[in-house]
């Protein structure tokens, strides 16, 4: 089917909004102290974690990622094949973040938490920043006056994310400038 993009029957602007915000009714975080403590299997926290993600359509980890993270040092290694809640939040983390950031970003954002203060804090700080983000995304996303034509709501949307991108690139290069941290 040829859509022609000049009828504005078929792309009712309000109702795409509408549709795209919908798919974010369902999305629900998990606070750090509901992240199973339990110890799960690498299986068993590959499902849990897709199962929290899936709202957001983030691909999710596999288990020879995971993997490749406690080799690489990102992860610690899990205690008798189990992982435990503080390893998980991280993974959460990681699996979020690595959709915007390179592993060396995600490695040296990891290295800037306070000592002793865990994953916990960081986790807390992300899932408050992703709720926000997501109660906010019908002023962020939906910027544009009434009659903004689906392409146009696509570009502008995309500029954004190239140039929060871009500024998030500065950022990391110069607070390794200015922090300079032992990265793990």
């Amino acid at each position: 089917m040829v859509v022609d993009t000049m009828d504005n029957s078929l792309f009712d602007m309000k109702a795409l909004e509408r549709r795209t915000l919908e798919q974010f009714s369902n999305f629900s975080f998990p606070e750090y102290e509901e992240i199973p403590d339990v110890g799960l299997y690498l299986k068993q926290v590959v499902r849990y974690i897709a199962g929290v993600l899936e709202p957001l359509g983030i691909q999710p980890l596999t288990a020879s990622m995971i993997s490749n993270y406690v080799k690489q040092g990102l992860i610690d290694s899990p205690e008798k094949k189990m992982y435990f809640r503080e390893q998980i939040a991280l993974l959460m983390y990681i699996a979020v973040t690595k959709n915007v950031l390179s592993m060396e970003q995600i490695s040296y954002t990891i290295s800037l938490r306070e000592p002793g203060d865990g994953m916990a804090q960081t986790y807390k700080r992300m899932r408050s920043e992703m709720l926000g983000a997501v109660a906010n995304l019908p002023e962020i996303g939906t910027a544009l006056h009434d009659s903004a034509e689906p392409e146009e709501m696509l570009l502008h949307n995309t500029i954004i994310l190239i140039i929060y991108k871009i500024f998030l690139d500065k950022l990391y290069v110069n607070a390794k400038e200015f922090y300079n941290p032992l990265v793990k």
